[in-house]
């Protein structure tokens, strides 16, 4: 019995904001599937490879090393007819009439996901099916409004809904709220032929899933880093010393990290602002709920952001003008709609720095300074009280980027940052993830400071978040929120939480809030350190914005959640963290090991710099690591006594 849908299991009334969660979440065409496969290798019958090697056109197979030029090409025709998911990004293709195939992004969260909402669409499927019984009465009636849209061409949507109306208003179990519900479910148009469809579908699936573990094959998320890895070289050059770069990586969405920093947005903030108030007041109406003039500020400059959408959709000429000028000044986005559906965007931060003060333009003027936004430390040296912004976020003498990955789903969320780990090593500077999460407690717009992550599938494992620097009472004072602090936890699913489990979390374990994706991104972090491909220093940081709170189920995610509760919350926590990522990075130095401590201090005197080397390292060991200096001399001792004096 999810928390989130409460009337899923009564018999008597069709959840329709059940159905709606499921359908938005599953492929538009499941009302009249039977078959699904299931799996995380593209099936044969749909890869067209080709491999384009000196102009020679090859075959593809799984074993290929250049998959960056690796393409999946599905035919026009049956089979491999594409198919969307609203709510999720799913690659899907219909192989033929009632046979769906299904691309994993995962063999464990994706799977549960697609699962559990065909079983929510099942049960709801065959409450309306006994509200059209007898059928041998009410199918002749469908037919006859089908006929009657057919006839009409299906040009005037207006006109399909009137038919659609009074043809469902003659079956006499449906009341006015369930016909004018399922024309929401179906709202193009094709309500009466769905409905049928469910008259038809005896509720029951084949399904089949390639577990795909007998062989390796390159996989999706590989072929993903590959793009990546070519991408960022082509907006950074060659890096000879990997020393001279720095990485900040977030996890956030493709839209609200970019509008914070971009150089088109903030050059057009006033024609924009002034453009909204005159066409979209209702953006505004907000305001007058704010009585502080710095608060309704923040909020102003938040609402700025979802007036884009309306801009572009007036001048729609103004979107590749903003992507040019965002190419010239270092931001270069990576698509990727198929198989992973992560799309990822590169930002040459020592560029964009650059060119703000070539063209004079500002990022957004409500981040912080990075000294405000840190817990109050007792060492003098963590903070250099900087409070300009020139002198704060400046550009850096090393090659600086920010790489900013879209929201993963669940246990993908591991595959993903390993990749990104092993591509950008010790390079990596910080990662920060930034996301929505249900709340158990507090209210929708709340911020979540996560303490811990209790992994719910390893059996109540508990990982640290970190977020050692990151001051909460900032964080609140910076979005006029509640900030919750506590536990949060990973779920499998956000259809498998009943309020049971729910409140055993809040009440034994204390947790404020639950997520899929931040113990799998964890996991993948930890590895890298103890690995050693990621350095001991990196920083990892998560907030998390309230999008639903299930234990209440008019705020649940079936519910439409307000603009006011989830824009200023959301730009809150990406500038809290923007303001740690534009802050000039200190040279990285190179850790002392014995491996490259060298002792040869004979020889002739051309090797004075060598000797003066080794006898700063000998002294820089003596004072912090006197045990590792220890060890460097027995070794030299045993080779030369001469060395070792």
């Amino acid at each position: 019995h999810p928390a989130i849908h409460v009337w899923l299991h009564d018999d008597t009334r069709i959840d329709f904001s059940a159905w709606s969660y499921a359908l938005q979440r599953l492929p538009e065409n499941i009302t009249s599937v039977y078959s699904l496969v299931l799996s995380r290798r593209v099936i044969n019958v749909l890869k067209v490879g080709h491999i384009t090697n000196n102009g020679r056109t090859s075959n593809y197979t799984d074993t290929e090393k250049d998959c960056d030029q690796i393409e999946y090409v599905v035919a026009g025709v049956s089979p491999g007819k594409p198919v969307a998911c609203k709510d999720r990004r799913r690659t899907c293709w219909e192989l033929m009439p009632g046979k769906l195939f299904m691309l994993l992004r995962d063999t464990s969260s994706d799977y549960m996901d697609i699962i559990s909402n065909l079983c929510v669409h099942t049960i709801e499927a065959k409450k309306l099916k006994n509200k059209f019984r007898p059928l041998s009465l009410t199918v002749p009636h469908l037919e006859k409004g089908m006929k009657k849209i057919r006839i009409l061409g299906g040009n005037d949507i207006e006109e399909i809904k009137r038919i659609e109306k009074e043809t469902m208003q003659q079956v006499p179990r449906l009341s006015s709220h369930d016909i004018d519900s399922l024309q929401q479910l179906w709202p193009s148009g094709n309500a009466l032929k769905c409905v049928m469809d469910q008259l038809i579908q005896h509720g029951d699936y084949n399904i089949f899933v390639d577990p795909a573990v007998r062989d390796y094959s390159i996989s999706g998320d590989e072929r993903w880093a590959s793009r990546l890895r070519v991408a960022a070289e082509k907006l950074l050059g060659r890096v000879p010393n990997m020393n001279a770069l720095c990485v900040d990586l977030i996890s956030s969405n493709t839209h609200s990290v970019l509008n914070l920093l971009s150089p088109y947005v903030h050059k057009k903030y006033p024609e924009i602002l002034s453009w909204g108030r005159e066409n979209h007041p209702d953006v505004f109406s907000y305001e007058g709920k704010d009585t502080n003039q710095s608060d309704s500020d923040m909020l102003k400059s938040s609402m700025l952001y979802p007036l884009l959408v309306h801009w572009f959709n007036a001048f729609p000429e103004e979107i590749n003008k903003r992507k040019e000028m965002e190419a010239q000044h270092g931001i270069v986005e990576v698509q990727e709609k198929d198989v992973t559906g992560v799309s990822v965007q590169l930002i040459d931060l020592n560029k964009l720095k650059r060119a703000k003060k070539k063209y004079n333009f500002e990022f957004d003027p409500c981040i912080p300074f990075p000294d405000s936004c840190r817990k109050p430390s007792s060492d003098s040296a963590a903070s250099n009280n900087c409070t300009d912004s020139e002198e704060c976020f400046k550009p850096s003498e090393n090659k600086h980027i920010l790489v900013n990955i879209d929201y993963c789903f669940g246990k993908q969320a591991e595959n993903i940052m390993r990749s990104l780990c092993l591509i950008f090593g010790k390079c990596v500077r910080s990662v920060n993830i930034l996301g929505k999460a249900g709340a158990l407690v507090g209210n929708r717009g709340d911020i979540l400071f996560p303490t811990h992550l209790l992994d719910e599938s390893a059996e109540g494992a508990m990982l640290p978040s970190d977020n050692t620097d990151v001051d909460p009472d900032s964080l609140c004072e910076l979005s006029n929120r509640p900030v919750h602090i506590g536990p949060v936890i990973t779920v499998e699913g956000t259809l498998l939480q009943n309020k049971n489990l729910l409140y055993f979390y809040e009440r034994l374990w204390h947790a404020v809030g639950m997520e899929m994706e931040g113990s799998f991104y964890r996991k993948a972090i930890d590895q890298a350190k103890m690995l050693g491909i990621l350095g001991r220093h990196v920083k990892v940081r998560m907030l998390y914005y309230v999008s639903d709170t299930p234990l209440k189920p008019e705020s649940s995610l079936s519910q439409k959640m307000g603009l006011y509760e989830g824009v200023p919350p959301l730009y809150a926590i990406t500038r809290m963290i923007l303001a740690f990522v534009l802050e000039t990075p200190a040279p990285q130095k190179e850790e002392v090991t014995p491996e490259n401590v060298s002792f040869s201090i004979g020889g002739k005197r051309k090797n004075w710099k060598r000797k003066w080397k080794s006898l700063k390292t000998c002294v820089r060991l003596s004072l912090n690591q006197p045990k590792k200096l220890k060890k460097c001399i027995n070794e030299a001792e045993a080779e030369s006594p001469r060395s070792s004096t």
